[in-house]
C-alpha cells in the first residue's frame, strides 16, 4: 500500500558537489537533501534523504561562476606547490596565515 498524507518538504539544501576533471572532460555530481525548513528561522528541521543530479542540471550562468570558483580555488592552492607568485598575490600583498598556516585576505 502507498503511503499517504501531506508532505513536509519545504527546502532544497546542497550537501557535496564532486568536479571531476582530470582528463580534461569536466564533470559535475551535485548531491542534494531535500529539506523541512523552519519558515521564519530558515534552520532545517530534518532531511528526507539525499538525492544526486548532474551538471546538466545546472544553468549556463551557474555553470559560468562555477567554472570561475574554480579557477579561482587552483589559482589560491597554486602557491602550495609551486614558488612563483599568482597574479593574485602581486596585486594583494594584504594577506595573513591562520593557525593552520591558511594563507586569507585581510579583511
Amino acid at each position: 500500500m502507498l503511503a499517504e498524507g501531506e508532505c513536509k518538504i519545504n527546502g532544497l539544501r546542497l550537501t557535496e558537489l564532486t568536479y571531476e576533471n582530470t582528463t580534461g572532460t569536466p564533470s559535475v555530481l551535485i548531491t542534494y537533501a531535500l529539506t523541512q525548513v523552519e519558515p521564519e528561522s530558515k534552520k532545517v528541521i530534518h532531511t528526507h534523504g539525499k538525492v544526486t543530479a548532474t551538471g546538466g542540471n545546472l544553468s549556463i550562468s551557474t555553470l559560468e561562476i562555477l567554472k570561475q570558483l574554480i579557477e579561482q580555488i587552483e589559482q589560491d592552492l597554486a602557491p602550495r606547490h609551486f614558488t612563483q607568485e599568482t597574479k593574485k598575490e602581486q596585486q594583494d600583498e594584504s594577506r595573513i596565515t591562520t593557525a593552520g598556516s591558511e594563507e586569507v585576505e585581510q579583511l
